[in-house]
């Protein structure tokens, strides 16, 4: 949660506005910033899905997995396979490029929080899954990076 706050404050910090509605839409933060990948800010990410290993750090061999973005949420394959549900996403644009934020949750397995940054290249992917017992947290860091696949309907 604090990192969640810490990603929105520094957004309102950097003269960004980022809004999310109560019908999961996302508007896009935007910034003066030159950016060569227009047309992708300013579709947000929405509708676009990418395809790439991604695994926990320091893993060999990770899996393929999907990001996608549709209808104002985020998802990844893994994950749903793991019963975490879709979540609202929210968008922001740097010099790097666009960056993303998402919390999605399973009542079984946890919270998996989604911080990455697409450079109109590459989607750039780093997934903190932590979930918490009544005697112990389990914490983990995963890494992975996605080619755009296709766009979603």
């Amino acid at each position: 949660m604090r990192n969640r706050q810490a990603f929105i404050l520094a957004a309102f910090g950097a003269g960004l506005f980022v809004q999310i509605f109560s019908t999961g839409s996302v508007a896009v933060a935007q910034t003066t910033l030159p950016h060569p990948h227009a047309d992708v800010v300013a579709a947000g990410l929405e509708g676009i899905q990418f395809v790439g290993p991604f695994g926990a750090e320091g893993e060999t061999n990770p899996e393929q997995d999907t990001f996608t973005f549709k209808d104002g949420k985020f998802s990844t394959g893994s994950c749903l396979k793991w019963g975490f549900t879709p979540a609202p996403y929210w968008v922001r644009r740097d010099a790097s490029g666009v960056r993303f934020l998402a919390e999605l949750k399973s009542s079984e397995h946890g919270t998996m929080r989604y911080e990455g940054v697409f450079d109109g290249k590459e989607l750039t992917v780093v997934g903190y899954w932590k979930k918490e017992r009544w005697y112990w947290t389990i914490e983990r860091t995963y890494r992975g990076k996605g080619r755009q696949a296709t766009a979603t309907k």
